[in-house]
C-alpha cells in the first residue's frame, strides 16, 4: 500500500462510496502501527499512529480509534499512566460519536490497564 498512498493521484472517479485518499492513507498508517508493535518496535509504531491522527483530522471516531490505538503502544511500552489517560480519551470520542466498536473494547482495556493485566483487545482488523 505504500507506493499507492505516496505517488500521485490517478484521478480517476470510482464513485462515491469508495474511501477518499486520505482515508486509505489513514488505514496505510494506522495498520502499520498496529503491526510495528506486534513487533516490539515502539518509537516507529508511535510514529506510524502519530501520522494516522494528523491524517484522522475531522474524522471523530477515526481519531477515537487512532488515540485507542496509539494507547496500546504506550502501554504496551511500559507508559501506563499515558496509555490510561489516551484510552479514556479514546472512549469519550467515541462515546460522542457513538462509535461503540472503538468504545467497547476501550472500556475493557481500560480496566485491564488499571488492574495491571494484559489481556488487551486490538482496535484493528487487519
Amino acid at each position: 500500500m505504500a507506493p499507492y498512498v505516496s505517488r500521485e493521484a490517478s484521478g480517476r472517479d470510482i464513485g462515491g462510496q469508495s474511501p477518499t485518499r486520505q482515508r486509505i492513507s489513514r488505514f496505510y498508517a494506522e495498520k502499520r502501527g498496529f503491526l510495528l508493535m506486534l513487533l516490539s518496535r515502539h518509537t516507529e509504531a508511535r510514529e506510524s499512529y502519530d501520522a494516522a491522527l494528523i491524517l484522522a483530522a475531522g474524522d471523530a471516531r477515526g481519531e477515537a480509534k487512532v488515540v485507542a490505538g496509539r494507547a496500546l503502544v504506550a502501554f504496551q511500552d511500559g507508559r501506563i499512566g499515558e496509555a490510561i489517560r489516551e484510552t479514556e480519551v479514546a472512549i469519550a470520542r467515541a462515546s460522542d460519536v457513538g462509535a461503540g466498536d472503538v468504545r467497547l473494547p476501550a472500556i475493557h482495556n481500560l480496566e485491564v490497564m488499571r488492574a495491571g493485566g494484559t489481556a488487551l483487545r486490538p482496535y484493528e482488523i487487519l
